[in-house]
């Protein structure tokens, strides 16, 4: 998890816009709400689909979190 977590702070994932600038050609949109662009930020901060995930996992730890709007 540290390791995912530390990844995720260096913009290292695999997302498709990683993806794209090695070559692949696919198509760019986030796979849980279909209106942004896939990117880190947007997938674990701004995807409204995301947010509604986190939400659920942090009041199972009844911990209070904030998201950021942008």
């Amino acid at each position: 998890m540290c390791f995912f977590i530390w990844n995720a702070y260096l913009d290292k994932i695999l997302t498709l816009n990683h993806l794209q600038r090695r070559g692949w050609n696919l198509a760019n949109r986030c796979v849980l709400c279909m209106k942004e662009k896939k990117s880190v930020n947007h997938l674990f901060l701004h995807c409204s689909v995301a947010n509604r995930i986190w939400g659920l996992f942090i009041s199972c730890l009844r911990l209070a979190w904030s998201f950021p709007n942008h």
